[in-house]
């Protein structure tokens, strides 16, 4: 695959729709700071928040993570106000298309757009028009997008406009937690299995000799030390996966969890025996939504389930503790003990939009076909 390196003009001027705006790809390491106050702006504003497109996570994941031909895509008013943005990459494929495609990097789990709120429609039509214009992208491909009013908006655009089709489509669902009244704390998982957890708490208390007990950490760079170790003292250190083994990161971890922690959107808790840490979680908050961004557990101690012990008491503190209306697990579709365990469903899509007519047939196979030999569902 050739990568097209992001270049904000083009042989073609941008297509404009009946709102007068345009849609432009400006590369991240030539953003101004003009251009990111308006990115932090937009996504304060966001009709569907999304920690993962934020500037903070963006701009780091491309450092730490050595990214190249990163850009934004931008769709601002004649005013300058940004009506929505999101990272991408423009590659050539198969010498058919020129696909942008949402960038995600590995620890990036949800690729919803931020649009301003209000102006989703707004939005949806710029991209679409943007797609008939023929400038740098002739398919656009929205990868790991909530279905939700933003995604909803663009097909709804695709359907108003000659030319261009969805010509891919694929959805799964993970897990996620909606909340419960006190009275129905964890009503969803059976009795028995209820029972066998207070057994299992007790059962790990007793093998310790200490009180087992749910803790806030809100020492941020010793909390941060303490779930790498943890994390990488399990399988995951043992393969090669956990984010201390990986080059890069731990210091896209660190960087991400001092900006949130900083803006007091940082979540992590930790179940421990005294000063023993035997679980712990990392979340983001974003508007509305709580993003359940990483979990450790001590592996020496799994008999006892201490990630599901955390997990559970996370739930009931959600309910008692939290403002946001949703917490949104980010698991992978075939993670069964995560989704499992959850008990509400988010439903996650990706789409790739393009022209339509005999070139979009064969398109459309193409990817279906690619799709086939996939792995993951996104």
């Amino acid at each position: 695959m050739k990568r097209i390196a992001p270049i904000s003009g083009g042989p073609r001027p941008p297509r404009r729709s009946r709102y007068g705006a345009a849609v432009r790809l400006i590369p991240v390491d030539s953003l101004q700071a003009g251009d990111l106050e308006a990115w932090e702006a937009l996504a304060a504003d966001a009709a569907e928040p999304n920690p993962f497109f934020e500037r903070r996570l963006v701009i780091d994941g491309v450092d730490a993570l050595a990214a190249s031909g990163v850009a934004l895509l931008v769709a601002a008013d004649p005013g300058g106000d940004w009506i929505g943005a999101f990272p991408v990459t423009v590659e050539r494929r198969l010498g058919l298309l020129r696909l942008a495609e949402a960038w995600r990097h590995h620890y990036s789990y949800l690729g919803t757009p931020l649009v301003a709120d209000g102006r989703v429609d707004q939005f949806a039509e710029e991209l679409v028009a943007a797609l008939g214009s023929g400038g740098h992208f002739d398919h656009l491909m929205v990868r790991r997008c909530s279905v939700g009013p933003v995604l909803e908006a663009i097909e709804g655009a695709v359907a108003g406009e000659r030319g261009i089709d969805i010509l891919f489509e694929r959805q799964f669902e993970r897990g996620a937690y909606r909340g419960r009244e006190p009275e129905r704390e964890l009503d969803w998982i059976k009795g028995k299995k209820r029972s066998e957890l207070r057994r299992q708490r007790r059962k790990l208390g007793e093998e310790l000799g200490t009180e087992i007990e749910v803790v806030d950490r809100p020492d941020t760079a010793a909390a941060v030390d303490d779930f790498l170790a943890l994390e990488g003292s399990g399988w995951k250190g043992e393969q090669g996966t956990a984010l201390a083994s990986q080059d890069g990161s731990a210091d896209l971890f660190r960087r991400m969890c001092d900006s949130f922690a900083a803006a007091g959107r940082l979540q992590i808790r930790a179940l421990r025996a005294g000063e023993r840490n035997l679980a712990m979680t990392c979340d983001l908050a974003s508007g509305p939504t709580l993003f359940g961004f990483k979990s450790a557990y001590d592996e020496s101690l799994r008999r006892y389930s201490p990630g599901v012990q955390l997990q559970t008491e996370n739930f009931g503190f959600f309910d008692r503790e939290r403002d946001e209306e949703l917490f949104d697990s980010c698991a992978e579709p075939g993670n069964e003990m995560i989704n499992g365990l959850w008990p509400d469903r988010r439903k996650i899509a990706t789409v790739v939009l393009g022209p339509g007519g005999i070139r979009g047939a064969v398109t459309r196979r193409v990817l279906e076909r690619a799709y086939a030999q996939r792995q993951d569902s996104d």
